[in-house]
């Protein structure tokens, strides 16, 4: 019945590093895997590295260095499940990202380390 049983024992919520990503891994017609070489690190837990192959959810492919939250079993601790849910997608990363740009320019105009392009009418 062990051979079966997909629940943990002692789940740990963690963190996973993404230390190298393989790259993808499908044939047309077939799902998309992404072999992952994570350091994970829980709270009472020597840090540690293991080798998975997960199917990233659309938008949600993890980058060399990526911090991931996992849920790990403390009785089998190469059982590591990422928590999908909890990644921001590609989108959000941009969205983030261009948000911090324009807050950094605001910020630069505002200190006058950054000058304001002139008004091509005032001319």
């Amino acid at each position: 019945m062990a051979l079966f049983d997909k629940k943990m024992h002692d789940p740990v919520p963690a963190v996973g590093r993404v230390v190298d990503n393989d790259g993808l891994k499908g044939l047309p017609g077939k799902a998309i895997h992404c072999p992952l070489d994570l350091m994970v690190e829980a709270e009472g837990m020597s840090a540690y590295m293991v080798h998975v192959t997960v199917r990233p959810k659309t938008g949600k492919w993890p980058e060399i260095n990526q911090l991931l939250p996992v849920i790990i079993d403390r009785s089998n601790p190469s059982r590591v499940e990422i928590v999908w849910d909890q990644i921001p997608s590609l989108l959000d990363k941009v969205q983030l990202r261009r948000a911090g740009r324009l807050d950094a320019a605001k910020q630069a105009v505002a200190d006058g380390s950054a000058s304001v392009a002139p008004d091509p009418l005032d001319e």
